[in-house]
């Protein structure tokens, strides 16, 4: 299968951008990031695949997305991220006029958004090879699935806080839906796999 629509990486990249951009969604985001080590890029992106009638991730192909999706967090993303953290823990200490140092900060995280640009085209890369994913059906129950295959392809057990943030993920990508029925397809995913 080809991913299709919208037609280019940019288009995927500046979706998940304008999802992310969106009220409280970068919260979650990164809640989600922090305390079950998930990938933003990648939960974004199987989200929008559903949406965009692209179908849900089969667990096969989600497990070898989530494996190569942690490498690439933990060998390239986490040190960009904390190299620019203790960059600005540095900063706090000694005033934002070092401006050697808010140069070197902006740098890598322009570096950092480079390397997640290239971490959601492994995404597509994975979910557009034949066979990959299951046929689209429903924008939710695609999208529910497709993230629910990625959490436990990360062996992700989500408790209560974790599945809410993850939810109103869903929900800012499907606004039409009732946000109870959502948290019910959801769950259900999550159970089914």
């Amino acid at each position: 299968m080809r991913v299709q629509e919208p037609a280019t990486v940019h288009d995927w990249w500046q979706l998940m951008v304008d999802l992310y951009q969106q009220p409280g969604i970068a919260g979650h985001s990164l809640y989600c990031q922090q305390q079950m080590q998930l990938s933003v890029t990648a939960m974004l992106t199987v989200i929008l695949l559903g949406v965009h009638g692209q179908g849900a991730i089969r667990p096969t192909p989600a497990a070898a997305l989530a494996a190569e999706t942690e490498a690439w967090q933990a060998d390239v993303l986490r040190p960009l991220r904390r190299a620019r953290d203790g960059i600005k823990r540095h900063l706090s200490g000694v005033g934002s006029s070092d401006t050697a140092l808010v140069a070197l900060r902006q740098e890598i995280l322009e570096q950092e958004l480079a390397a997640e640009r290239l971490e959601q085209q492994v995404v597509l890369r994975h979910v557009g090879a034949s066979g990959a994913m299951v046929p689209a059906s429903d924008p939710l129950a695609d999208a529910a699935s497709g993230l629910a295959r990625y959490l436990l392809a990360r062996g992700c057990s989500p408790d209560l806080t974790a599945r809410q943030a993850l939810c109103m993920l869903l929900s800012a990508a499907l606004p039409d839906y009732d946000g109870l029925h959502l948290t019910r397809v959801f769950d259900l995913a999550l159970r089914i796999g």
